[in-house]
This record gives C-alpha cells, structure tokens and sequence, in this order.
C-alpha cells in the first residue's frame, strides 16, 4: 500500500495547508538512480527504513502548495504526477484533470423543481416571504449542514444556488438535491438507480420554470 496524506485546503484568506491524517505503507524495496546511468536499481530496506514515510511533512506541504497552483490555473481538480531529486527538488513531471470527478451540470442543464418546494409553499409566494424564509433554508441546507458533514461549501454559481422565485412560486434546484443525496449514500452504495429514485422522490414532478 502506499503512503497516502490528506490535506485540509485553506479556509479563506491567509489560511494554511494543514495535513489531517497519514497512512504510511510497508516498503520492502526502494528504487534509486543507477549513478551515471539512464536507469534505477530496487534496492531493499531494512526493517527500521521500511515504515519511514515517503516524505516529509515538508515535502507534502509544498507539494499541496504546487498542486492548488496548478488547479488554479487549469481551473478544474488536477491529477498531478511528480518526482523528488537527489538533491530534494520536486519536478512536476504532468498533470491532466481528473476524470473520476462527477461532471457538473452547467447552468443550460440545471432542473427547477416545484415538487419539493410545495411541501413549503402550496400558495403564490411574495418576494418578502420568499426572501425570509429562503435565506433561512438555503443557509440550514447549503452552508450550516455542509459545514456540519464537512462538505465543501457552494459557490456563486447558478449551479450552487438552491432556490429561485419564478411567478410567485419557488423552486428548488434538482443539480444541489442531487449532490446532498451523494453525500448522504455511502460511495459503494451509489448508482444511477438509487440516484433517481432519491431525486423523484425529492423532487417529485421537475418542471423548467
């Protein structure tokens, strides 16, 4: 198994990476340079070398630093590949999005559903009454329960808005329902059945205002 640090990302202006937790693999061979050659040698460990970590806490910092770099100017999660020299330089050797993340829909896909919002508002709703009580469901569902569960918090997209009000009736977006039942199923559990059937449960009759 190998070694494997999780990150915490910085919260907010002028925060710092913090490692959160370390697994550390046995290591029963190391591979090395061959000096003066285009090759590398297995060489084995000794018992005390074997459960050494990989990196430094050092290394790990710096080396989230690179990849938060890197996503930001690619704008999108990156899978990054990397080295460190004999002289403990790291060297990016690529990076490329990675392809294992749920795609985002983009504004043009997002569902505006009525069914669920009717179990709040079965009557023409005013702004004044949208506004008061929507700022306090998107603040219970989008931000205090996120936190809570430590998800990530919405952005200011379309995508991440949970309510809108559209000829005095609201609606919920079916894009920010759908990414709740994610977190709420168990990974080994989701499919596109379980999904569906959460969503027509919770969204009921989609319609596009």
């Amino acid at each position: 198994m190998p070694d494997r640090f999780v990150i915490l990302r910085p919260r907010g202006e002028g925060g710092s990476l913090k490692i959160v937790s370390r697994e550390i693999g046995a290591k029963n061979y190391v591979a090395k340079p061959v000096s003066g050659e285009m090759d590398v040698e297995h060489v084995e460990v000794s018992p005390e070398e074997c459960l050494q970590p990989s990196l430094s806490d050092e290394h790990v910092l710096r080396l989230a630093e690179i990849g938060l770099a890197i996503e930001k100017v690619f704008e999108c999660p990156q899978d990054v590949e990397w080295a460190v020299d004999a002289d403990n330089s790291i060297l990016i050797l690529q990076s490329r999005p990675v392809t294992s993340l749920p795609r985002q829909a983009s504004e043009d896909e997002v569902v505006w559903s009525r069914g669920y919002s009717d179990d709040y508002w079965n009557d023409p709703v005013t702004p004044l009454f949208f506004e008061l009580l929507g700022d306090q469901l998107t603040n219970i569902v989008n931000i205090e329960l996120n936190k809570i569960m430590g998800y990530s918090q919405p952005g200011s997209r379309k995508t991440d808005q949970l309510l809108k009000l559209h000829h005095a009736h609201a609606y919920f977006n079916l894009e920010v329902l759908k990414r709740k039942v994610e977190y709420e199923i168990p990974p080994f559990l989701r499919n596109e059945d379980i999904l569906t059937i959460s969503l027509m449960e919770a969204g009921r009759t989609a319609r596009r205002p």
